[in-house]
């Protein structure tokens, strides 16, 4: 596959494609987002289980939303019940169930790698329980403070590690590439237009801002306008 390097304000044409598409048929983009909201928050309200399936779910709901982009794009009527396309399809289903799982584990291995992080800082300090112990002198509050800058920077790496990896590994499953192959292309293709992600990064993160300042209802917008974008950038990157 051919991975197009594209320039930096392409994070910023992303969200005009978005819009575009979204416009042309706004009224099942938001139905869409209603669904979608609504059973994952119906499940997160199931203890452990509920967020689970969620996390499981998410893929597929995805997956169908790509679908249904590409439909519109090529001048179809994305239908709501595309969401769930992804569904039927036997590769398609198994393959985004594996994607939810590995995002899963790869949560927990951040969480892990925390853990471990700050479990080992605490060792490493000096007892605070001898009073003539040099470490007397210094401020707790400097300890942890140092502590917390190690475990943020750490998660920070992997936070982005994971995101590149995941961030078009949904569409590339959908057009056929296995889990692993398909998170090893994304973390490629991010790599090497990290201008663009970073500039669709930051006007993301900004339009969020202002969503959340509308009571959240801004998100209604938001999201279906950003996963649009998402997938207008991997057809640039990815397209053929």
């Amino acid at each position: 596959m051919n991975i197009v390097q594209v320039k930096a304000g392409s994070g910023m044409a992303w969200f005009a494609c978005g819009w575009r598409l979204f416009k042309g048929n706004w009224g099942n983009w938001l139905l869409m987002t209603l669904v979608m909201m609504v059973m994952l928050l119906l499940l997160s309200l199931v203890p452990l289980l509920g967020s689970l399936a969620a996390m499981f779910l998410w893929p597929l709901m995805l997956g169908g939303w790509f679908k249904a982009a590409r439909v519109a794009e090529q001048g179809g009527n994305a239908e709501v019940g595309m969401l769930f396309s992804t569904f039927g399809d036997r590769r398609e289903r198994n393959s985004l169930l594996v994607i939810g799982l590995l995002q899963i584990l790869a949560q927990m291995l951040a969480g892990w790698v925390l853990v471990m992080i700050m479990g080992s800082q605490l060792a490493e300090m000096p007892s605070m329980t001898n009073p003539g112990h040099p470490a007397m002198t210094l401020d707790p509050a400097q300890l942890f403070s140092s502590m917390g800058v190690i475990g943020l920077l750490m998660m920070l790496v992997m936070v982005a590690v994971f995101s590149m990896a995941f961030a078009f590994a949904i569409p590339l499953v959908v057009d056929g590439r296995p889990p692993v192959e398909a998170l090893k292309l994304s973390f490629s293709g991010c790599w090497r237009n990290l201008g663009a992600l970073a500039v669709f990064g930051l006007i993301y993160i900004l339009l969020g801002i202002i969503a959340s300042l509308l009571f959240g209802l801004g998100w209604l917008l938001l999201v279906p306008v950003m996963v649009l974008a998402l997938y207008c950038g991997y057809q640039e990157i990815y397209g053929d």
